[in-house]
């Protein structure tokens, strides 16, 4: 056994010599065994160790005697333990027992990492915590992503050293060596789908089909985990070329991602909801089945809404954003336009100044991460005040050189401006009377570009990511 778990913990490279190592103890009989392992290890890998435990209090008395036990095993052995106990609402309680607990272990371990009580936090899944992980995802449709199951190591500080380990092994080395443990009997409850696969799915194959059915699922694990481990880097490397982040959504162009080869494609799907959501809980296969739908159509415009996002197709391009909340300004919001001086309404910044003398052109400037574009008006003709705000449905005027007045609905068609770009589209309408003398990107109406004879110039710009924007060219 401990020459095993050393060989995993060598080739995973788990550990580094030095560094503290919380072992996460229930009292069961894998945390039990996996830290026995580790405190004859600890020399040899030339670590320190602690016990780490998570009182969930779900069990009443019982769970505060699993914690006694951990905290009386760990005096036994001369080491720290960390004791904490789970505060879970009703909610999470009555949504997905089995997640809150998880995501509340998840929470205590990383304060653990991250306060520098400890480097990494070691846990005690075993092989077949392994092939129990990879049946059930796969009975629930899960892709080669989840068919990697368990990692040995994560990107949190998690290590799991028993991993090559099955569930009988365990057993037999606490009888040998002697070892108590407690028993959690909700491990027996077969309304749950974890235990039924364990105590009645998985002893059917194993008897009735193949006896090495638990080690052939935990191979597959790992030969999963190396397929994930490339493609995360290709994935990441590819992603870069072709996806622009903002705060809160990815946008990416579809004709880019049709190129690609699908399997390909469905990963850099994966990986643009990941980047919004934070994480690909409950996105499934056919959620990124129907981001690919919107992407095969040739022209035009789709949504689908995926749990926590939405997904909108605007011509060429994709956008993936957390769900809309109430809009935070009403359609049409206005302020006056602060000449010389900066404006802001919304998401839009606005900045004006007065120059004298001969104007410069009007252009577009990018720099890292932000956009600003620019133009100029006929201060001499303009009817003050000036007023900032959104554009309405039915709005229109003429922009400079055009044969006559356009509505700006039309004229976001002919530009191709994305839907999601167009609800805070900020205009400048002068005196009281409504006539638009400026709109974002499509410029000065005709009539008030500044000219040689103007005796003062008005130097209107945009800053942000909204003067610059998607369109298709």
């Amino acid at each position: 056994m401990r020459e095993f778990v050393l060989a995993t913990i060598r080739r995973y490279a788990m550990v580094e010599p030095g560094q503290r190592l919380g072992v996460a103890v229930s009292g069961g009989p894998d945390s039990v065994c996996l830290l026995d392992v580790l405190v004859e290890l600890r020399q040899t890998l030339r670590i320190d160790l602690a016990v780490v435990h998570l009182d969930h209090q779900l069990r009443g008395a019982e769970s505060a005697r699993d914690a006694e036990f951990v905290l009386e095993l760990a005096h036994q052995l001369g080491l720290d333990c960390y004791l904490e106990k789970a505060q879970l609402e009703r909610t999470e309680r009555d949504e997905n027992l089995e997640q809150a607990c998880r995501k509340a272990r998840r929470a205590f371990f990383t304060r653990l990492i991250r306060s520098g009580v400890v480097q990494r936090i070691a846990t005690g899944h075993t092989r077949s915590d392994q092939a129990e992980t990879v049946l059930m995802r796969l009975l629930r449709g899960a892709g080669t992503t989840g068919l990697a199951g368990i990692l040995p190591v994560t990107a949190e500080g998690l290590i799991r050293p028993l991993l090559g380990v099955s569930r009988k092994q365990v057993l037999d080395y606490l009888q040998e060596r002697n070892l108590s443990f407690r028993t959690d009997q909700t491990n027996q409850d077969r309304s749950l789908f974890r235990n039924r696969l364990r105590w009645e799915v998985i002893p059917i194959l194993r008897e009735q089909g193949n006896p090495a059915f638990e080690q052939q699922l935990a191979q597959l694990a790992e030969l999963a985990q190396a397929e994930e481990a490339y493609w995360r880097q290709e994935t990441a490397r590819r992603a870069k070329e072709g996806l622009t982040t903002r705060p809160g959504s990815v946008f990416m162009r579809c004709s880019w991602l049709g190129e690609q080869p699908l399997a390909l494609a469905r990963r850099i799907i994966r990986h643009a909801l990941e980047q919004v959501k934070g994480d690909l809980r409950r996105i499934e296969c056919h959620h990124v089945e129907q981001v690919l739908e919107l992407i095969r159509d040739h022209e035009g415009h789709g949504r689908c809404q995926l749990p926590e996002l939405d997904v909108c197709r605007s011509f060429d391009w994709l956008r993936i954003a957390r769900k809309e909340q109430p809009a935070e300004w009403p359609r049409g919001a206005a302020c006056l336009l602060n000449v010389p001086g900066q404006t802001s309404l919304g998401p839009v910044q606005i900045e004006t100044r007065l120059l004298p003398g001969v104007p410069g052109e009007c252009g577009y400037n990018e720099g890292k991460g932000e956009a600003s574009s620019f133009c100029f008006l006929n201060w001499d003709l303009l009817e003050k005040p000036l007023t900032l705000r959104f554009w309405l449905p039915g709005d229109e005027y003429r922009p400079g050189g055009a044969p006559g007045p356009q509505k700006l609905k039309q004229l976001f068609q002919t530009h191709r401006v994305p839907l999601w770009e167009r609800r805070y589209w900020p205009v400048i309408e002068q005196g009281g009377n409504g006539q638009i003398v400026w709109s974002r990107r499509f410029g000065p109406a005709e009539g008030f570009q500044a000219c040689q004879s103007a005796s003062l110039v008005l130097r209107v710009e945009e800053h942000g990511d909204g003067a610059g924007g998607f369109q298709d060219q």
